[in-house]
């Protein structure tokens, strides 16, 4: 229990929609039925847009980032899918998922990020794929980055953050 185990659990929830989205879509047989709204169930996966190594470059310079060189152009992606909420009842949720342009077959790392405190749904991962954002400088170093937009944000904006609850 407790926003801790909340917040792990949507971690964990992020991290298997992501692996579900790395996977091609192309097998329409191994889509999950419309009505699945079991934790973990992917529902979709939207471009956002390209950000280049240039426009990373550009955007860290004079920033508190130690310098780094950015080496990949970056696509980004609102992936929605099903968990729980603070009260334990299914939500649509959403997160980014921002991906290096690398050579097919070239090996990523993967990173869950996890931000802090956000106070408007535009500051939420997903609504805000920008150059500068730490998502998108960590994958254009390379990584596959995935960044919650965490419940109340979103996807699901307007419901109730879970940290945000005394007790479920």
């Amino acid at each position: 229990g407790g926003p801790a185990a909340t917040q792990r659990s949507l971690s964990a929830t992020t991290a298997a929609a992501v692996a579900s989205a790395a996977v091609p879509l192309a097998r329409p047989e191994q889509a999950p039925a419309a009505d699945d709204s079991s934790p973990g169930t992917l529902r979709d996966v939207t471009p956002i847009g390209t950000v280049s190594a240039h426009d990373v470059a550009q955007a860290v310079i004079g920033t508190r980032v130690p310098a780094i060189a950015p080496v990949y152009d970056v696509d980004t992606f609102r992936v929605t899918y099903m968990t729980t909420d603070g009260q334990g009842l299914p939500i649509l949720a959403s997160g980014l998922l921002a991906l290096p342009k690398k050579a097919a077959g070239a090996p990523s790392p993967v990173i869950s990020y996890q931000h802090g405190t956000v106070y408007l749904d535009a500051e939420a991962p997903s609504n805000n794929a920008t150059a500068g954002e730490p998502p998108v400088v960590l994958a254009s170093l390379g990584y596959i980055v995935v960044a919650a937009d965490y419940v109340g944000y979103g996807a699901s904006k307007g419901a109730p953050h879970p940290y945000l609850l005394s007790a479920p």
